[in-house]
């Protein structure tokens, strides 16, 4: 597993809730497996896990099965 340098992400408004985007440099080798995850914690301080893929027990966002999207490499079929 390796991290990659992501720019601050840009969060926008949208009628029926929030779109997300951010900029990323793929590997030019290799499918790239992306693990999306959130926190979200409410006014009234609930938190809530929001993930593509949780593994079983407590949300732990750094575990394999959560890295759920895959996206070929640059160049790739």
């Amino acid at each position: 597993m390796v991290q990659l340098a992501v720019a601050t992400p840009l969060s926008e408004p949208i009628e029926d809730g929030l779109r997300i985007s951010f900029q990323y440099h793929a590997p030019t080798v290799g499918d790239f497996h992306i693990g999306l995850a959130a926190v979200i914690e409410e006014l009234d301080g609930t938190k809530s896990y929001w993930a593509l893929a949780h593994p079983p027990g407590a949300p732990d966002f750094h575990h394999a099965d959560c890295f759920a999207l895959t996206l070929p490499a640059i160049g790739g079929s």
